[in-house]
C-alpha cells in the first residue's frame, strides 16, 4: 500500500454565503427600483385633491376612457381619533385600481378599521371583495390582513382571519402601510 499525500479541503461554505448575500442584495435593490417606478408617489394629503366620496362623471385627462380621482378617506375604529389617508382611484375600461397611502397610530380600541366615506360609485366592485394586504398590528409591520370592499362602497380592514386589531396603547402603532387593490368591474 502506498502513501498518498493528504490535502486539506477548505470548506466552500463561505463562498456560498458570499454568493447568497450578493444575490439577496441584488434582489432587494431590484425590488426597491421596481417599487419606485410602479408605486405611485403620494407626497402628502395636501398633494392629493378632491373631496372624499366624490362621484366622477367622466375622464380626468388620462388615456381615452380612463378616470382618475385623487382623494382621501377618513379611517376609524381602532384609534382615539379618526385618521385620514390619501388615495388615488383609477378606472381604465372595466379595471379599477385603488392606491391607498398608509396610516398608523397607537390603537386604543380593539376593533377593525372602517372608512367613514364609501368608495365613489364609479369605483365600486360588483361583488364583495376580500383582498389580502399587510397591516400593522401592535407595531408588527408584517401582520397579514385583509380589506373587504362591498358593492355599496363600504371598506373594512381587519386581520386576515377577520379578527380585530390588538390594543397596544399609544406607543404601539397599528394601521396599514401603503397598498393597492385592483379588480375588474363586471356589469
Amino acid at each position: 500500500m502506498t502513501d498518498q499525500p493528504t490535502t486539506k479541503t477548505t470548506p466552500k461554505i463561505w463562498t456560498w454565503i458570499y454568493v447568497l448575500t450578493v444575490l439577496l442584495i441584488v434582489t432587494i435593490l431590484n425590488v426597491i427600483i421596481l417599487a419606485s417606478i410602479y408605486v405611485p408617489k403620494i407626497e402628502s394629503i395636501e398633494s392629493m385633491t378632491g373631496p372624499p366620496g366624490q362621484t366622477v362623471p367622466g375622464s380626468s385627462g388620462g388615456s381615452s376612457g380612463e378616470i382618475t380621482l385623487n382623494t382621501s378617506f377618513t379611517w376609524q375604529g381602532i384609534w382615539a381619533a379618526p385618521r385620514i389617508a390619501a388615495a388615488q382611484l383609477v378606472k381604465s375600461g372595466s379595471l379599477i385600481s385603488i392606491f391607498f397611502s398608509g396610516t398608523a397610530a397607537g390603537a386604543t380600541i380593539s376593533d377593525a378599521i372602517t372608512s367613514v366615506e364609501p368608495l365613489p360609485d364609479d369605483f365600486r366592485p360588483s361583488t364583495i371583495l376580500y383582498v389580502p394586504i399587510l397591516v400593522r398590528n401592535n407595531s408588527n409591520a408584517t401582520s397579514e390582513g385583509r380589506i373587504i370592499i362591498t358593492p355599496g362602497g363600504e371598506m373594512r380592514i381587519s386581520l386576515a382571519d377577520g379578527d380585530d386589531f390588538d390594543v397596544g396603547g399609544e406607543s404601539a402603532a397599528s394601521g396599514f402601510p401603503a397598498f393597492s387593490v385592483s379588480f375588474p368591474q363586471i356589469s
